[in-house]
Protein backbone atom coordinates (compact mmCIF):
# COMPACT_ATOMS: atom_id res chain seq x y z
CA UNK A 1 0.00 0.00 0.00
CA UNK A 2 2.65 2.61 1.06
CA UNK A 3 4.37 1.68 -2.17
CA UNK A 4 1.51 2.45 -4.39
CA UNK A 5 0.98 5.60 -2.18
CA UNK A 6 4.99 6.67 -2.81
CA UNK A 7 4.02 6.19 -6.78
CA UNK A 8 1.44 8.02 -6.98
CA UNK A 9 3.02 10.96 -5.12
CA UNK A 10 5.86 11.01 -7.47
CA UNK A 11 3.88 10.74 -10.30
CA UNK A 12 2.12 13.72 -9.07
CA UNK A 13 5.58 15.74 -8.56
CA UNK A 14 6.53 14.48 -11.98
CA UNK A 15 2.74 16.11 -13.60
CA UNK A 16 2.89 19.19 -11.44
CA UNK A 17 6.93 20.32 -12.55
CA UNK A 18 5.76 20.54 -16.32
CA UNK A 19 4.08 23.49 -15.02
CA UNK A 20 5.19 27.26 -14.30
CA UNK A 21 3.68 29.17 -11.58
CA UNK A 22 4.02 32.70 -12.16
CA UNK A 23 3.66 34.48 -9.39
CA UNK A 24 3.37 39.00 -9.84
CA UNK A 25 7.01 40.72 -9.13
CA UNK A 26 5.45 43.78 -7.09
CA UNK A 27 7.70 46.78 -7.00
CA UNK A 28 9.60 48.39 -4.14
CA UNK A 29 7.66 50.91 -2.22
CA UNK A 30 9.50 53.93 -1.51
CA UNK A 31 9.27 57.62 -0.54
CA UNK A 32 8.72 58.98 -3.89
CA UNK A 33 5.64 60.67 -4.24
CA UNK A 34 2.96 58.91 -7.02
CA UNK A 35 0.73 61.74 -8.89
CA UNK A 36 -2.80 60.81 -10.10
CA UNK A 37 -3.06 60.48 -14.10
CA UNK A 38 -4.88 62.99 -15.63
CA UNK A 39 -7.41 61.19 -17.89
CA UNK A 40 -10.06 63.94 -18.51
CA UNK A 41 -10.17 65.37 -22.00
CA UNK A 42 -9.62 68.87 -22.61
CA UNK A 43 -12.64 70.61 -23.42
CA UNK A 44 -12.25 72.06 -27.29
CA UNK A 45 -14.38 75.44 -27.38
CA UNK A 46 -16.08 75.72 -30.50
CA UNK A 47 -16.38 78.37 -33.17
CA UNK A 48 -12.81 79.39 -31.88
CA UNK A 49 -10.92 81.05 -35.05
CA UNK A 50 -7.63 79.98 -36.28
CA UNK A 51 -5.78 83.23 -34.91
CA UNK A 52 -7.15 82.41 -31.33
CA UNK A 53 -6.05 78.21 -30.84
CA UNK A 54 -2.73 78.69 -32.33
CA UNK A 55 -1.60 82.29 -31.24
CA UNK A 56 0.69 80.97 -29.44
CA UNK A 57 2.18 78.65 -31.97
CA UNK A 58 3.60 81.66 -34.03
CA UNK A 59 5.78 84.56 -34.21
CA UNK A 60 3.00 87.71 -35.63
CA UNK A 61 5.29 88.76 -38.23
CA UNK A 62 6.25 85.45 -39.27
CA UNK A 63 4.94 84.04 -42.84
CA UNK A 64 2.80 81.31 -43.13
CA UNK A 65 0.80 79.77 -45.91
CA UNK A 66 -2.94 79.84 -45.40
CA UNK A 67 -5.87 78.15 -47.37
CA UNK A 68 -8.86 81.01 -47.27
CA UNK A 69 -12.40 78.69 -47.28
CA UNK A 70 -15.20 80.84 -48.66
CA UNK A 71 -19.03 80.59 -47.64
CA UNK A 72 -20.83 79.73 -50.59
CA UNK A 73 -20.44 75.93 -51.74
CA UNK A 74 -18.50 75.19 -55.14
CA UNK A 75 -20.94 73.25 -57.50
CA UNK A 76 -19.95 69.83 -56.80
CA UNK A 77 -21.46 69.87 -53.55
CA UNK A 78 -25.07 70.30 -55.04
CA UNK A 79 -24.72 67.99 -57.75
CA UNK A 80 -23.54 65.30 -55.70
CA UNK A 81 -27.08 65.86 -54.01
CA UNK A 82 -28.72 65.22 -57.34
CA UNK A 83 -26.27 62.44 -58.03
CA UNK A 84 -24.42 64.82 -61.01
CA UNK A 85 -21.59 64.12 -61.78
CA UNK A 86 -19.44 67.32 -62.14
CA UNK A 87 -18.15 65.33 -65.46
CA UNK A 88 -21.74 65.08 -66.84
CA UNK A 89 -22.52 68.63 -67.17
CA UNK A 90 -22.15 71.14 -70.24
CA UNK A 91 -19.25 72.90 -70.62
CA UNK A 92 -21.60 76.06 -70.68
CA UNK A 93 -22.63 75.25 -67.32
CA UNK A 94 -19.69 74.41 -65.94
CA UNK A 95 -18.24 77.41 -67.12
CA UNK A 96 -20.69 79.91 -65.81
CA UNK A 97 -20.53 77.73 -62.15
CA UNK A 98 -16.78 78.52 -61.73
CA UNK A 99 -17.43 82.31 -63.16
CA UNK A 100 -19.70 82.83 -60.10
CA UNK A 101 -17.06 81.02 -57.34
CA UNK A 102 -14.25 83.06 -59.20
CA UNK A 103 -16.05 86.46 -59.04
CA UNK A 104 -16.75 85.90 -55.64
CA UNK A 105 -13.01 84.64 -54.98
CA UNK A 106 -11.80 87.83 -56.56
CA UNK A 107 -14.01 90.09 -54.31
CA UNK A 108 -12.39 88.35 -51.16
CA UNK A 109 -9.10 89.46 -52.52
CA UNK A 110 -9.86 92.62 -53.57
CA UNK A 111 -10.93 93.21 -49.77
CA UNK A 112 -7.83 91.17 -48.39
CA UNK A 113 -5.85 94.19 -50.65
CA UNK A 114 -7.94 96.91 -49.26
CA UNK A 115 -6.66 95.77 -45.68
CA UNK A 116 -3.57 96.51 -46.32
CA UNK A 117 -2.31 93.16 -46.02
CA UNK A 118 1.06 91.72 -48.00
CA UNK A 119 -0.19 88.62 -49.70
CA UNK A 120 1.27 86.36 -52.29
CA UNK A 121 -1.65 84.66 -54.10
CA UNK A 122 -0.93 81.19 -55.07
CA UNK A 123 -3.66 78.24 -56.04
CA UNK A 124 -7.53 78.87 -56.81
CA UNK A 125 -10.09 75.79 -56.11
CA UNK A 126 -13.61 76.07 -57.58
CA UNK A 127 -14.67 72.66 -58.14
CA UNK A 128 -14.22 70.24 -54.80
CA UNK A 129 -13.34 73.38 -52.73
CA UNK A 130 -14.19 77.01 -52.87
CA UNK A 131 -11.34 79.13 -51.95
CA UNK A 132 -7.51 79.80 -52.66
CA UNK A 133 -4.25 79.23 -50.95
CA UNK A 134 -1.92 82.28 -50.11
CA UNK A 135 1.31 83.59 -48.25
CA UNK A 136 0.57 85.93 -45.41
CA UNK A 137 2.08 86.73 -41.99
CA UNK A 138 0.41 85.25 -38.91
CA UNK A 139 -1.12 88.36 -37.60
CA UNK A 140 -2.97 89.24 -40.51
CA UNK A 141 -4.83 85.87 -40.57
CA UNK A 142 -7.31 87.48 -37.65
CA UNK A 143 -8.01 90.47 -40.49
CA UNK A 144 -9.42 87.58 -43.33
CA UNK A 145 -10.98 85.58 -40.84
CA UNK A 146 -13.48 88.72 -40.47
CA UNK A 147 -14.38 89.15 -43.94
CA UNK A 148 -17.89 88.61 -44.62
CA UNK A 149 -17.62 85.70 -47.30
CA UNK A 150 -15.13 83.96 -45.74
CA UNK A 151 -16.10 80.65 -43.94
CA UNK A 152 -12.59 79.48 -42.92
CA UNK A 153 -8.78 80.37 -42.35
CA UNK A 154 -6.63 77.21 -42.27
CA UNK A 155 -3.20 76.66 -42.39
CA UNK A 156 -1.76 74.67 -44.83
CA UNK A 157 -0.74 70.93 -43.87
CA UNK A 158 2.92 69.88 -44.70
CA UNK A 159 3.75 66.36 -46.37
CA UNK A 160 7.15 64.94 -46.77
CA UNK A 161 8.32 63.62 -50.10
CA UNK A 162 7.72 59.57 -50.41
CA UNK A 163 11.40 57.88 -50.06
CA UNK A 164 10.16 54.00 -50.20
CA UNK A 165 9.80 52.76 -53.53
CA UNK A 166 6.64 50.42 -54.07
CA UNK A 167 7.63 46.87 -55.25
CA UNK A 168 5.55 45.75 -58.44
CA UNK A 169 7.00 42.76 -59.42
CA UNK A 170 4.39 40.47 -58.22
CA UNK A 171 1.42 43.02 -57.94
CA UNK A 172 -0.53 41.41 -60.23
CA UNK A 173 -0.63 38.29 -58.79
CA UNK A 174 -1.12 39.94 -55.29
CA UNK A 175 -4.77 41.59 -56.61
CA UNK A 176 -5.08 38.53 -59.16
CA UNK A 177 -5.35 41.19 -61.81
CA UNK A 178 -5.27 38.39 -64.71
CA UNK A 179 -8.14 37.02 -62.95
CA UNK A 180 -9.98 40.51 -63.87
CA UNK A 181 -8.77 40.61 -67.39
CA UNK A 182 -9.59 36.76 -68.04
CA UNK A 183 -13.19 36.94 -66.32
CA UNK A 184 -14.52 41.03 -68.11
CA UNK A 185 -11.87 41.23 -70.49
CA UNK A 186 -11.14 44.26 -69.83
CA UNK A 187 -7.67 46.29 -68.73
CA UNK A 188 -8.57 49.87 -68.43
CA UNK A 189 -10.01 51.27 -71.48
CA UNK A 190 -11.62 54.26 -71.39
CA UNK A 191 -10.35 54.91 -67.78
CA UNK A 192 -8.54 58.33 -66.48
CA UNK A 193 -7.02 57.70 -63.28
CA UNK A 194 -5.28 60.97 -61.68
CA UNK A 195 -1.50 59.84 -60.09
CA UNK A 196 -1.01 62.78 -57.45
CA UNK A 197 2.70 61.89 -56.88
CA UNK A 198 6.14 63.11 -57.15
CA UNK A 199 5.82 62.91 -61.30
CA UNK A 200 5.80 60.50 -64.39
CA UNK A 201 8.22 59.78 -67.04
CA UNK A 202 5.79 60.30 -69.90
CA UNK A 203 8.77 58.98 -72.32
CA UNK A 204 9.08 55.43 -70.72
CA UNK A 205 8.80 53.19 -73.42
CA UNK A 206 5.91 51.32 -70.94
CA UNK A 207 3.76 54.48 -71.03
CA UNK A 208 1.86 53.47 -74.15
CA UNK A 209 -1.65 52.57 -75.19
CA UNK A 210 -2.45 49.78 -77.72
CA UNK A 211 -5.45 51.37 -79.05
CA UNK A 212 -5.15 55.13 -78.41
CA UNK A 213 -8.81 55.21 -80.16
CA UNK A 214 -10.51 53.52 -77.16
CA UNK A 215 -8.94 56.44 -75.08
CA UNK A 216 -11.24 58.86 -73.05
CA UNK A 217 -8.91 61.89 -73.36
CA UNK A 218 -7.74 62.81 -77.13
CA UNK A 219 -5.12 65.51 -77.72
CA UNK A 220 -8.18 67.73 -78.75
CA UNK A 221 -9.80 67.17 -76.03
CA UNK A 222 -7.19 67.90 -73.87
CA UNK A 223 -6.84 70.89 -75.35
CA UNK A 224 -10.16 72.24 -74.99
CA UNK A 225 -10.39 71.76 -71.37
CA UNK A 226 -7.20 73.04 -70.70
CA UNK A 227 -9.13 76.18 -72.30
CA UNK A 228 -12.23 76.48 -70.95
CA UNK A 229 -11.48 75.57 -67.32
CA UNK A 230 -7.78 77.76 -67.35
CA UNK A 231 -5.86 74.61 -66.54
CA UNK A 232 -2.35 75.55 -66.25
CA UNK A 233 -1.12 72.11 -67.58
CA UNK A 234 -0.82 70.60 -71.09
CA UNK A 235 -1.02 67.54 -73.29
CA UNK A 236 1.88 65.21 -73.37
CA UNK A 237 0.88 61.55 -75.04
CA UNK A 238 -2.02 59.54 -75.09
CA UNK A 239 -1.14 57.65 -72.29
CA UNK A 240 -0.54 60.54 -70.28
CA UNK A 241 -2.74 63.18 -71.86
CA UNK A 242 -1.96 66.03 -69.09
CA UNK A 243 0.23 66.96 -66.58
CA UNK A 244 1.51 69.56 -64.37
CA UNK A 245 4.16 70.46 -61.75
CA UNK A 246 1.71 72.05 -59.07
CA UNK A 247 4.44 72.53 -56.70
CA UNK A 248 7.18 73.93 -59.00
CA UNK A 249 4.48 75.65 -61.53
CA UNK A 250 6.20 74.47 -64.09
CA UNK A 251 5.49 71.64 -67.63
CA UNK A 252 8.68 69.64 -65.86
CA UNK A 253 6.45 66.32 -64.52
CA UNK A 254 9.17 63.99 -64.39
CA UNK A 255 10.59 63.41 -60.71
CA UNK A 256 14.34 65.19 -61.61
CA UNK A 257 16.98 66.09 -59.55
CA UNK A 258 19.28 64.41 -56.89
CA UNK A 259 16.63 64.17 -54.84
CA UNK A 260 14.53 62.30 -57.25
CA UNK A 261 12.71 59.02 -55.79
CA UNK A 262 11.00 58.08 -59.04
CA UNK A 263 8.31 57.15 -56.57
CA UNK A 264 5.41 58.47 -58.49
CA UNK A 265 6.78 56.77 -62.15
CA UNK A 266 6.22 53.65 -59.76
CA UNK A 267 3.03 53.95 -58.41
CA UNK A 268 2.11 54.70 -62.42
CA UNK A 269 4.00 51.78 -63.70
CA UNK A 270 1.83 49.59 -60.93
CA UNK A 271 -1.35 51.30 -61.93
CA UNK A 272 -0.66 51.11 -65.61
CA UNK A 273 2.35 50.56 -67.18
CA UNK A 274 1.60 48.32 -70.50
CA UNK A 275 5.27 46.87 -71.53
CA UNK A 276 6.31 43.82 -73.07
CA UNK A 277 7.18 41.58 -70.22
CA UNK A 278 8.44 38.86 -72.42
CA UNK A 279 10.86 41.50 -73.02
CA UNK A 280 11.66 43.18 -69.99
CA UNK A 281 8.99 45.52 -70.01
CA UNK A 282 6.38 46.10 -67.38
CA UNK A 283 2.76 46.22 -67.17
CA UNK A 284 0.19 47.34 -64.32
CA UNK A 285 -2.78 46.46 -62.98
CA UNK A 286 -4.92 48.57 -66.12
CA UNK A 287 -2.60 48.50 -68.76
CA UNK A 288 -5.22 50.45 -71.24
CA UNK A 289 -5.83 52.93 -68.72
CA UNK A 290 -4.43 56.97 -68.87
CA UNK A 291 -2.87 58.27 -66.51
CA UNK A 292 -3.11 62.08 -65.37
CA UNK A 293 0.26 63.40 -64.25
CA UNK A 294 -0.63 65.53 -61.22
CA UNK A 295 2.72 66.17 -59.67
CA UNK A 296 3.08 67.71 -56.59
CA UNK A 297 6.35 67.32 -55.31
CA UNK A 298 8.92 69.48 -56.96
CA UNK A 299 12.25 69.16 -58.33
CA UNK A 300 14.05 71.39 -55.83
CA UNK A 301 16.63 68.72 -53.51
CA UNK A 302 16.09 71.08 -50.63
CA UNK A 303 12.57 71.25 -50.93
CA UNK A 304 11.50 67.46 -49.90
CA UNK A 305 7.73 68.23 -48.91
CA UNK A 306 4.60 69.65 -50.11
CA UNK A 307 1.65 71.09 -48.97
CA UNK A 308 -1.91 70.24 -48.53
CA UNK A 309 -3.33 73.02 -51.15
CA UNK A 310 -1.24 72.00 -53.81
CA UNK A 311 -3.04 68.72 -53.16
CA UNK A 312 -6.11 70.25 -53.76
CA UNK A 313 -5.35 72.13 -56.30
CA UNK A 314 -4.13 68.80 -57.95
CA UNK A 315 -7.63 66.75 -57.45
CA UNK A 316 -9.79 69.97 -58.41
CA UNK A 317 -8.01 69.93 -61.63
CA UNK A 318 -7.94 66.01 -62.38
CA UNK A 319 -12.04 66.38 -61.53
CA UNK A 320 -12.25 69.07 -64.20
CA UNK A 321 -10.50 66.81 -66.88
CA UNK A 322 -13.10 63.75 -65.91
CA UNK A 323 -11.14 61.70 -63.75
CA UNK A 324 -12.15 57.94 -62.68
CA UNK A 325 -9.94 57.46 -60.20
CA UNK A 326 -7.38 59.61 -58.27
CA UNK A 327 -4.57 57.43 -56.59
CA UNK A 328 -2.73 59.34 -53.78
CA UNK A 329 0.14 56.87 -52.53
CA UNK A 330 1.62 59.54 -50.07
CA UNK A 331 1.15 61.36 -47.11
CA UNK A 332 2.48 61.78 -43.53
CA UNK A 333 1.80 60.67 -40.19
CA UNK A 334 -1.56 61.76 -39.56
CA UNK A 335 -1.48 63.10 -35.72
CA UNK A 336 -4.65 65.19 -35.18
CA UNK A 337 -6.68 65.43 -38.38
CA UNK A 338 -9.39 67.48 -38.30
CA UNK A 339 -12.75 67.00 -40.84
CA UNK A 340 -12.55 70.28 -41.67
CA UNK A 341 -9.36 70.41 -43.07
CA UNK A 342 -9.23 71.27 -47.23
CA UNK A 343 -7.50 67.91 -48.12
CA UNK A 344 -10.52 65.95 -45.77
CA UNK A 345 -13.33 67.95 -47.40
CA UNK A 346 -11.73 67.50 -50.92
CA UNK A 347 -11.50 63.73 -50.62
CA UNK A 348 -14.98 63.78 -49.38
CA UNK A 349 -16.77 65.76 -52.02
CA UNK A 350 -14.79 63.83 -54.63
CA UNK A 351 -16.16 60.61 -53.95
CA UNK A 352 -19.49 61.68 -53.12
CA UNK A 353 -19.12 62.91 -57.09
CA UNK A 354 -18.07 59.57 -57.83
CA UNK A 355 -15.11 59.27 -58.13
CA UNK A 356 -12.61 56.44 -56.58
CA UNK A 357 -10.02 58.05 -54.15
CA UNK A 358 -7.30 55.09 -53.68
CA UNK A 359 -4.83 56.67 -50.89
CA UNK A 360 -2.14 54.56 -49.28
CA UNK A 361 -2.24 53.97 -45.65
CA UNK A 362 1.51 54.26 -45.12
CA UNK A 363 4.34 51.55 -43.44
CA UNK A 364 4.82 53.68 -40.03
CA UNK A 365 3.42 50.99 -37.54
CA UNK A 366 1.67 52.37 -34.20
CA UNK A 367 2.64 55.16 -32.64
CA UNK A 368 4.09 52.55 -29.52
CA UNK A 369 5.43 50.38 -31.96
CA UNK A 370 8.06 48.28 -30.09
CA UNK A 371 6.99 49.24 -26.56
CA UNK A 372 2.97 48.82 -25.83
CA UNK A 373 0.14 47.75 -28.38
CA UNK A 374 -2.85 50.48 -28.56
CA UNK A 375 -5.95 49.96 -27.03
CA UNK A 376 -8.86 48.05 -28.78
CA UNK A 377 -11.03 50.40 -27.25
CA UNK A 378 -9.12 53.78 -28.23
CA UNK A 379 -7.30 52.78 -31.74
CA UNK A 380 -4.00 54.26 -32.53
CA UNK A 381 -4.46 56.40 -35.80
CA UNK A 382 -2.04 58.55 -35.34
CA UNK A 383 1.32 57.24 -37.92
CA UNK A 384 -1.40 56.33 -40.78
CA UNK A 385 -0.92 58.53 -43.48
CA UNK A 386 -3.10 61.49 -44.40
CA UNK A 387 -5.12 62.54 -46.23
CA UNK A 388 -5.91 58.96 -46.03
CA UNK A 389 -7.71 59.03 -42.91
CA UNK A 390 -10.93 60.53 -44.44
CA UNK A 391 -13.78 58.71 -43.71
CA UNK A 392 -15.00 58.60 -47.86
CA UNK A 393 -11.30 57.27 -48.88
CA UNK A 394 -10.31 53.55 -50.03
CA UNK A 395 -7.25 53.37 -47.43
CA UNK A 396 -4.83 50.80 -48.45
CA UNK A 397 -2.75 49.39 -46.19
CA UNK A 398 0.86 47.77 -46.38
CA UNK A 399 0.75 44.45 -48.43
CA UNK A 400 3.59 42.27 -48.38
CA UNK A 401 5.14 40.27 -51.45
CA UNK A 402 4.08 36.37 -51.71
CA UNK A 403 7.18 36.10 -53.29
CA UNK A 404 10.84 36.92 -52.19
CA UNK A 405 13.97 37.66 -54.47
CA UNK A 406 17.08 36.45 -53.53
CA UNK A 407 20.50 36.73 -54.76
CA UNK A 408 21.58 33.22 -55.47
CA UNK A 409 25.47 31.71 -54.49
CA UNK A 410 27.96 30.64 -56.81
CA UNK A 411 29.82 27.08 -55.97
CA UNK A 412 32.20 25.38 -58.23
CA UNK A 413 31.88 22.12 -58.10
CA UNK A 414 35.15 21.31 -60.22
CA UNK A 415 37.39 23.34 -58.19
CA UNK A 416 38.35 23.46 -54.26
CA UNK A 417 36.71 26.91 -53.98
CA UNK A 418 34.27 28.07 -51.06
CA UNK A 419 31.15 29.30 -52.15
CA UNK A 420 30.83 32.81 -53.50
CA UNK A 421 28.16 34.48 -51.14
CA UNK A 422 25.82 37.78 -52.28
CA UNK A 423 23.17 37.97 -49.77
CA UNK A 424 24.29 38.35 -45.88
CA UNK A 425 21.09 35.84 -45.79
CA UNK A 426 22.98 33.06 -47.18
CA UNK A 427 25.92 33.36 -44.90
CA UNK A 428 24.66 30.53 -42.44
CA UNK A 429 24.28 27.88 -45.57
CA UNK A 430 28.29 28.79 -46.43
CA UNK A 431 29.53 28.29 -43.20
CA UNK A 432 27.58 24.62 -43.35
CA UNK A 433 28.81 23.33 -46.41
CA UNK A 434 32.50 24.51 -45.52
CA UNK A 435 32.78 22.54 -42.77
CA UNK A 436 32.67 19.84 -45.62
CA UNK A 437 35.84 18.97 -47.51
CA UNK A 438 35.31 20.08 -51.07
CA UNK A 439 36.25 16.91 -52.98
CA UNK A 440 33.04 16.23 -54.76
CA UNK A 441 33.15 15.25 -58.49
CA UNK A 442 30.57 14.98 -61.03
CA UNK A 443 29.83 11.66 -60.49
CA UNK A 444 28.97 12.55 -56.79
CA UNK A 445 26.85 15.21 -58.03
CA UNK A 446 23.34 12.76 -58.65
CA UNK A 447 23.31 11.72 -54.44
CA UNK A 448 23.90 15.50 -53.18
CA UNK A 449 21.72 17.40 -55.46
CA UNK A 450 19.42 18.02 -52.74
CA UNK A 451 19.84 20.23 -49.53
CA UNK A 452 17.75 18.46 -46.95
CA UNK A 453 17.44 19.93 -43.11
CA UNK A 454 16.81 24.22 -41.70
CA UNK A 455 17.39 26.88 -43.24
Amino acid sequence: MAKKFFNIFFAFLLIFSAFSIQLPAYAKTGGLPVKKLDVNRPEIKPGRTLSERDGERYDPDEKVRVVVELKEDPAIVDLAKKNVKFSELTAATRKNAEKKILEEQNRVKEQIKDKKIAVKFLHEFTTIYNGFSAEVKYKDIEKIEKIKQVKNVFISNKYERPKEKPEMKYSKELVEAQKAWQATGFKGEGMVVGIVDSGIDYTHKDMKLTDPSKAKLSKEKVEKLVKDNGLPGKFYTDKVPYGYNYMDQSDEIRDLGSAASMHGMHVAGIVGANGDEANGGIRGIAPEAQLLALKVFGNDPDAGYTYGDVYVKAMDDAIKLGADVLNLSLGSPAGFVSPDDPEQQAVKRAVDSGVLVSISAGNSNYFGDGYFNPLSSNPDYGLVGSPGVAYESLQVASFENSFIDLDAFKYDIMERREPSVISPLLAPIRRIITRKPLSWSMSDWDTRKTLMGKM
